[in-house]
């Protein structure tokens, strides 16, 4: 391969949005029932993000933050049974460059506050 084409190759592989490729998630099991969780879930969202989408009977809320300390993100948090619990699911994705390793303190912040949620109710 001649020195031109590794060079442009490399370009193209430099050049490539990593924030389109960069998907942070992470899940947390509740000793609540799924519907009970899936309650928190919507008001901890809606309290702190912009709630962009909701589905109740596949237990999905998606949202966006804004362009605060972490730069705007994506996300989605849904809410899964398993062995009769509710499993928190979290999927967040960086709307520009930039956002690397911000993703896990908006997760964990969404656990911490579904966690104070279902403290107060259940």
């Amino acid at each position: 391969m001649s020195m031109l084409r590794r060079c442009a190759a490399l370009f193209v592989l430099l050049s490539f949005p990593l924030s389109l490729a960069a998907k942070d998630t992470k899940e947390k099991v509740f000793d609540a029932p799924p519907n009970i969780v899936y309650a928190a879930v919507q008001k901890v969202v809606r309290d702190h993000y912009a709630v962009t989408f909701a589905d109740d009977k596949q237990m999905l809320v998606s949202f966006h933050t804004s362009n605060g300390w972490a730069g705007p993100y994506l996300g989605n948090v849904s809410v899964e049974v398993e062995n009769g619990k509710g499993k928190l699911h979290i999927t967040l994705q960086a709307m520009k460059n930039g956002n690397f390793g911000k993703a896990g303190r908006i997760e964990d912040d969404i656990i911490k506050w579904v966690e104070e949620e279902l403290n107060k109710k259940y």
